[in-house]
């Protein structure tokens, strides 16, 4: 659908995800914005919108590196404008 010449078009729920990858001590771990389920991945590695601090503590948690900046470079980070229209509940919705 375009609006004043701008196209857009029907998504999910942006949600974070903290994924790690590698195995030992040769791994990474890295925070995501997807906006759907991956049921390869299990729930308890998902946070809604409006959970960014926990995102970030299970990203320093599972990382190797306890130095690293948990903070994101721009474009990790979910501007929330309507808190009460967040509905994403990972430990209800997501079915691994």
């Amino acid at each position: 659908m375009a609006v004043d010449g701008t196209m857009f078009c029907l998504a999910g729920e942006p949600r974070y995800e903290v994924n790690s990858f590698g195995a030992g001590h040769n791994y990474s771990v890295a925070m995501f914005v997807p906006y759907r389920y991956n049921k390869n991945i299990s729930n308890a590695c998902y946070f809604n919108a409006l959970d960014f601090k926990k995102a970030q503590k299970s990203l320093l948690k599972r990382s190797p590196d306890k130095n690293q900046n948990p903070e994101p470079n721009g474009g990790n980070r979910i501007e929330v404008l309507i808190p009460e229209a967040v509905k994403c509940n990972p430990l209800l919705d997501h079915v691994a």
